[in-house]
C-alpha cells in the first residue's frame, strides 16, 4: 500500500515521511511549514515531515514546488484519497512494514 494525499484536487504520491519528534496542536492533515526541507504535517501523533511528492505519471515534484502548482501553503488541509483516518495511519503503517 502507498501513501497518497490530494493536492488541490489532484491524487500524488507521498513516496516517503519522516515522523518528527513533535507535536502541534493542528488538526491531522494541517500543513504546518513549508521550507527546502520538505513540507511538515500535523497528525494525531507527532508532526511528520514530507520531503517530495510524486504525480501518478511518476513525475518527482519538491514539496515546496507541489504546493505552489496546487496553491497550497501554511494552514491548509491536506485530505487523504483513500479510507486512512488520519496521517498517524501513514505512521503506524510504515513503522509496521
Amino acid at each position: 500500500m502507498t501513501a497518497k494525499a490530494l493536492l488541490g484536487g489532484t491524487v500524488v504520491v507521498v513516496p516517503a515521511l519522516s515522523p518528527l519528534d513533535r507535536r502541534s496542536t493542528l488538526p491531522p492533515g494541517t500543513i504546518v511549514a513549508v521550507d527546502d526541507e520538505g513540507v511538515t504535517i500535523a497528525s494525531g501523533t507527532e508532526d511528520v515531515r514530507v520531503p517530495r511528492f510524486r504525480t501518478l505519471a511518476g513525475e518527482v515534484l519538491s514539496a515546496r514546488e507541489a504546493l505552489q502548482r496546487h496553491g497550497l501553503g501554511a494552514g491548509d488541509v491536506l485530505r487523504l484519497p483513500e479510507p486512512l483516518a488520519t496521517l498517524g495511519n501513514w505512521l503506524r503503517f510504515i513503522r509496521t512494514s
